[in-house]
């Protein structure tokens, strides 16, 4: 009788030497690359769960045969480009989940302020959020640098110089920290 840990042995030295064998003279179906392959469902909704894609290799040879016939090989970067176009839909603009994922338009900018505004009005928080509006200080920091934002900062960096010019001479006129 074996003890787990020849068990566990056997099982792993199986299924390298079944997954070798099968991928010995196999290419990515769709660039060709012999690195990093790996199997993948030709239509994942076949998928049984997720405890049994491991076992494919510790299957019998029939049961192995007429399972392989659900997959294809592709290399690693082949098989995350298939899945995430078949998990995440393509980018649409204009929506949040663009927004979300990356694009930063003015479309999916706007999506996303009105569903922000919208959850803010729902739970009472805080006052709509408009979109910055050319011409201020906070759309310059939002990367515009169009002729009147950038003299819209400059007029408010002005404005703050004065101030602190202002309290520095106070503080000066009053007695200041050097007393």
């Amino acid at each position: 009788m074996m003890s787990n840990g020849e068990r566990r042995q056997y099982f792993r030295d199986r299924y390298t030497k079944n997954r070798a064998e099968f991928l010995k003279d196999k290419c990515c179906q769709i660039c060709g690359s012999t690195k990093n392959l790996e199997m993948d469902h030709i239509d994942r909704l076949s998928k049984k769960s997720k405890g049994e894609n491991g076992n494919l290799w510790l299957y019998g040879k029939e049961r192995r045969k007429k399972e392989l016939k659900k997959y294809q090989v592709l290399c690693n970067k082949c098989h995350l480009r298939k899945t995430n176009g078949e998990v995440y839909p393509p980018l649409e603009h204009g929506t949040k989940s663009g927004y979300r994922r990356g694009c930063h338009c003015d479309e999916c900018k706007r999506a996303y302020l009105d569903s922000y505004n919208e959850y803010r009005h729902k739970t009472g928080r805080r006052k709509k959020r408009l979109p910055a509006e050319h011409g201020t200080t906070r759309k310059y920091r939002q990367g515009c640098k169009c002729q009147e934002c950038i003299e819209a900062n400059a007029l408010q960096a002005k404005g703050y110089r004065e101030i602190k010019k202002q309290k520095e001479m106070e503080s000066l006129l009053i007695g200041g920290p050097n007393d």
